[in-house]
């Protein structure tokens, strides 16, 4: 896909991570409620590891979602080459001031057009946990279907819960 990769839709913009990203990514890496159904909360030392790692290589695995209007790092969204070449994943974290605006499905449409028509995909795959309805319900309006369930799977909030796959 290319670390350069941009893309817009009418109210939201996808670009790389820059080092001075970091304390905007702290704002909601390190927020309770953001981080509900994806895990512990990140402190400052992790979300500078997290951006060096993740989000500024040549060919990031994460790309840092910027609200127009405001200008302001809102979140990010996950979208790499998942096994082979032609699969990749998508995901997204959005700073939990910001849910309920539509951006996660705004920006993961977009993301999934650009991976069909744009870099030719073959599938696109996306995994959640039980209790988050949410992504669920973006995940099943955006046309993924559940294909598969790893039970028990992951620890969240003081118990094992469900993995689910979806493509």
């Amino acid at each position: 896909m290319g670390g350069k990769m941009k893309l817009e839709t009418k109210r939201l913009k996808l670009r790389k991570f820059l080092l001075s990203d970091v304390e905007s990514a702290y704002n909601y890496l390190s927020d309770k409620k953001t981080m509900l159904y994806i895990e512990e909360p990140y402190n400052f030392e992790q979300t500078q590891e997290f951006v060096k790692e993740c989000c500024i290589d040549d060919e990031p695995y994460v790309y840092a979602l910027i609200e127009k209007l405001s200008d302001k790092l809102i979140g990010h969204m996950i979208f790499h080459e998942y096994e082979y070449s032609e699969i990749f994943e998508i995901g997204f974290i959005i700073k939990s001031d910001y849910w309920g605006n539509g951006y996660s499905y705004e920006m993961a449409k977009a993301l999934i057009k650009y991976g069909f028509s744009e870099l030719d995909l073959h599938k696109i795959v996306a995994h959640t946990i039980r209790p988050n309805t949410a992504s669920i319900h973006i995940l099943k309006r955006l046309g993924f279907a559940e294909e598969g369930r790893l039970r028990l799977q992951n620890f969240d909030n003081g118990e094992w819960v469900d993995e689910y796959c979806f493509g």
